[in-house]
């Protein structure tokens, strides 16, 4: 291989680099896909054109034509930009341009470095604008393919003789030949090492409220970081999220036995039924404002337990609680904002995962604040009014609710299969048509029902139950726990909440099977990654520090106390003073040990399967030909000359002067190839053993030789005492 070789598997390899740099953009929504597409067949017909040996630099008018065409372009997104008020596409979009010119336009061997250099700010424009987990299997890829160019890089130099290779490239001697390397080992280590030390640069790293770079970090629409609850219900759609798995929030208890049979997480409540649409009334709703950060929701009503929640980003600005939550916070608010059924509003929809605290006690607590727009008539029908009417009969309010509750739970079904209704009249078409519907109809029909009778009555959405994870003891509340249902009051209950939907349409907990396990395990590192990676600040940096101070000053103390000979005091353990003082752990630390110990023997389970699967496909016995392609290799690495034109009875005598001890091996080895090879006799059984035995042999002295070798190299080896005949 001569220098010129080497030049085009350095320029293969700054494209595949470059190449892989840009993968992650078009998922990140950070430049378009037939923009990457463009950017990919330039990259790839460069890398063809290198491997076949192609002329690859472009002339300079080509490269100051390329530019005048691409300056037009480069304005209009400049342009799009300041419209938009963001410029990081137009940056991009650059970025990739330039790369790809440079990688047409090598012509010194210190222009690669350059290109490495432009490869780098592509892949850090990749990981900033990323935040789904899967881009750290990217990240691990493109370290080993960096790590794996720069060693081949340091590799080239030290064959092609850099540093005193005038002479031969005043010559016309080739440059020799490189000895086979095994790349495995560094460049395994090599990627271990930068993933060890960027781990302690991450978490030291001074943090900022938000990220220098913003990226959506998603396909189109959102569909991996949002979820489908929003500000509004419109009953003329009827696409369903039954089935859709992607986690709205979660949600642990400090007490497990204080959580109520019954989870209800309160999103939005609605006044007004117009046009097939349910709307707020903004005057019906409150300003909540905050102390010294807490949100307090009734004085009146003790706490029991406290709740850790984590809510993903929605479409929406509501803020999901339990319907028992008695205080919230503390949280960086100074006010909220309540709809006319009780329901809390952030004042700015979020764009990352929040996490709070709420205190929850034994009864609901997050009820209407007041009656305005419960009794608005809108959207009643003659026939809606007079169905209540008698479905309803004579009795109390109360009664009266408990008896419209019941009409909708055994005389109508549960279905999402909606093909063919027209959504013009949807209330009515439920009622008096098809009897069957989803949530959002029955809990629609019961409030315009009630308020037909003068009853009180919202409809509220929210999420009702979820599903528990074992290794970590919290709930997740996935997408398809949304649901609907309604807020009634009467004189001798008050605000209640009822349910019409058939128990067959209710949201379920699931998660209790073998085969949820799997997409739990996802969870648990999608909630990891969220939460110290993406959601990682200076509060925990500030924990992270304060930890180890407080273990140092307790090593510390340890130390100073065995100088003077006294013994150590015993850490006390949390929940006491002393160890007999010490409180078992809690349920949260059991289930965070349970769920590391978990995720190991997923991750084992995996690497088995793994190396099963690579035995499995390797299973194949050696052949003779296997053995006499070692034997070739094993002849190079002693420095031997191999062509590849030298026959077998020539590499036989190269190996029977450089491995004397082995020769009896060496033709056994090359009797049996010459026999596999050419005369087209297969090994069979005892030849086979032979063969291993003749492969163990000439192993051995290859060993052997090196060590020697190695020996002779050592001007302090002892060399062996003359006998005395000698």
């Amino acid at each position: 291989m001569n220098e010129m070789s080497f030049d085009r598997e350095k320029r293969t390899l700054l494209g595949y680099l470059a190449l892989l740099a840009a993968v992650p953009l078009p998922f990140n929504q950070a430049v378009q896909w037939w923009y990457l597409g463009l950017f990919a067949i330039a990259v790839i017909y460069f890398i063809q054109r290198v491997e076949q040996g192609l002329p690859t630099v472009l002339p300079m008018w080509a490269l100051n034509m390329l530019g005048l065409i691409y300056m037009p372009i480069f304005l209009s997104d400049v342009w799009l930009g300041i419209r938009r008020g963001s410029f990081i596409e137009a940056l991009l979009r650059l970025l990739l341009f330039l790369l790809a010119v440079k990688l047409w336009a090598l012509r010194r061997e210190r222009e690669k470095w350059h290109v490495m250099i432009a490869v780098f700010f592509v892949f850090a424009a990749s990981m900033a604008t990323s935040s789904h987990l899967t881009i750290a299997l990217y990240l691990v890829a493109f370290i080993s393919l960096a790590i794996y160019t720069l060693l081949r890089f340091a590799h080239w130099y030290l064959e092609a003789g850099f540093g005193d290779g005038s002479k031969r490239k005043r010559s016309s001697a080739p440059a020799p030949r490189p000895r086979k390397v095994s790349w495995t080992v560094p460049l395994t280590v090599g990627t271990l090492l930068v993933l060890m030390v960027s781990v302690p640069i991450f978490a030291l790293m001074p943090r900022v409220r938000d990220p220098f770079i913003f990226g959506r970090g998603v396909s189109a629409g959102d569909t991996l970081r949002t979820t489908g609850f929003s500000d509004s219900v419109d009953l003329e759609l009827t696409t369903s999220i039954r089935g859709n798995r992607q986690i709205v929030m979660r949600v642990r208890y400090e007490d497990p036995s204080a959580r109520p049979a019954e989870l209800r997480f309160k999103g939005a409540a609605y006044d007004r039924y117009e046009n097939r649409r349910w709307h707020r009334l903004p005057e019906a709703g409150a300003t909540q404002r905050s102390t010294d950060g807490v949100f307090v929701f009734a004085d009146d009503v003790s706490a029991r337990t406290t709740v850790e929640i984590f809510q993903e980003p929605m479409a929406s600005r509501a803020l999901l609680l339990p319907l028992e939550t008695v205080r919230l916070g503390p949280v960086p608010l100074p006010r909220i904002e309540k709809d006319g059924g009780g329901a809390l509003i952030l004042p700015m929809q979020p764009s990352e995962m929040i996490s709070f605290e709420v205190a929850v006690a034994d009864t609901a607590v997050l009820r209407p604040v007041g009656f305005e727009g419960a009794l608005d008539l809108t959207g009643i029908t003659p026939r809606v009014a007079e169905l209540a009417t008698e479905v309803a009969g004579e009795g109390s309010d109360a009664e009266k609710i408990v008896a419209i509750e019941r009409h909708l739970l055994g005389e109508y079904g549960y279905t999402l299969d909606f093909v063919g209704r027209s959504g013009q009249q949807p209330i009515e078409e439920f009622l008096f048509e098809y009897g069957s519907g989803h949530c959002e109809l029955f809990a629609s029909s019961m409030v315009l029902m009630l308020r037909s009778q003068g009853i009180p009555a919202r409809l509220v959405t929210g999420f009702l139950g979820g599903e528990r994870n074992p290794l970590e003891g919290y709930i997740a509340v996935r997408q398809d726990n949304a649901h609907a249902w309604v807020e009634a009051y009467a004189p001798s209950t008050g605000w209640r909440s009822y349910d019409p939907t058939p128990p067959e349409g209710r949201p379920g907990e699931g998660g209790r099977d073998l085969l949820s396990l799997i997409p739990q395990v996802w969870d648990y590192l999608m909630f990891r990654w969220d939460r110290w990676v993406l959601s990682y600040g200076a509060e925990d940096q500030q924990g992270i520090v304060e930890s180890l101070r407080e273990r140092i000053a307790g090593w510390w103390s340890d130390f100073a106390a065995w100088l003077e000979g006294e013994e150590a005091p015993e850490s006390p353990m949390p929940g006491g003073e002393g160890p007999e003082l010490a409180s078992p752990p809690t349920d949260r630390q059991t289930m965070t040990a349970r769920g590391v110990a978990v995720v190991i023997l997923v991750a084992m389970a995996v690497s088995a399967a793994v190396a099963l699967i690579v035995w499995w496909l390797r299973r194949r016995p050696p052949t003779a030909a296997d053995g006499y392609r070692i034997l070739r290799e094993q002849l190079r690495a002693l420095g031997a000359e191999i062509p590849t034109s030298l026959g077998p009875r020539a590499v036989e005598n190269v190996a029977l002067e450089t491995l004397p001890s082995a020769a009896s091996a060496v033709r056994r080895l090359t009797a049996l190839y010459l026999d596999e090879s050419f005369a087209d006799r297969p090994i069979e059984e005892a030849a086979r053993v032979e063969l291993d035995d003749a492969r163990r042999q000439i192993a051995q002295a290859v060993r052997e030789e090196l060590r020697e070798r190695r020996r002779a190299r050592r001007p302090w080896a002892r060399r062996p005492k003359p006998s005395p005949a000698g």
